[in-house]
């Protein structure tokens, strides 16, 4: 079910790109993104002989809340303290010379806690 991750195993750009970007931000040690423990595809019937896949990856879960819900609804003080930890986040995954291409809301995590993306 779980699958070592090769190239030819993936059709889907963005899976790929996700699966590659973790893989790398794993290796080199970034503390801000989660770890990637597997991937599989799902297989389904769709019209008569085509055959749709999904893929699914399989992550450690960080800590916090997205921020695509909760950014607006915080207090200017705090939106300042996320903008300050996303800086040191963002900058330690550059550092490590990986980028996904996917930043909107929904894949940033806020930890109030930890005070921590």
């Amino acid at each position: 079910m779980f699958s070592p991750y090769t190239p030819k195993h993936h059709r889907s750009i963005k899976a790929s790109n996700e699966v590659r970007a973790l893989l790398q931000l794993n290796e080199r040690g970034c503390e801000h993104v989660p770890s990637l423990l597997g991937f599989f595809r799902h297989f389904s019937p769709g019209e008569p002989s085509i055959l749709r896949s999904e893929e699914f990856l399989i992550m450690t879960k960080l800590p916090g809340v997205t921020l695509q819900d909760t950014y607006r609804f915080m207090e200017p003080s705090e939106q300042e303290q996320v903008k300050e930890a996303f800086i040191v986040a963002l900058q330690a995954v550059h550092d490590c010379d990986v980028d996904n291409g996917s930043h909107h809301l929904g894949n940033v995590l806020w930890c109030r806690e930890e005070n921590k993306w």
